[in-house]
C-alpha cells in the first residue's frame, strides 16, 4: 500500500496539486483574483412583452 502525507497528493498534478498545501500556498501570494459584486455583474433584460 502506497502511502502519502496528504490525500490528494496522487490525485491532482500540476496547477492543481497546491491545493491545500500550505508549503506551496505562497506561490499564490503575488497572483491576482478578479471578483465582482453584484454591482458589476452584467444586467439581464428581464422584460416580459
Amino acid at each position: 500500500m502506497i502511502s502519502t502525507d496528504n490525500w490528494w497528493e496522487q490525485i491532482f498534478s500540476g496547477p492543481l496539486s497546491i491545493g491545500l498545501n500550505e508549503d506551496k500556498v505562497h506561490l499564490l501570494e503575488d497572483e491576482t483574483f478578479l471578483f465582482l459584486n453584484e454591482e458589476q455583474l452584467p444586467q439581464e433584460d428581464t422584460q416580459t412583452e
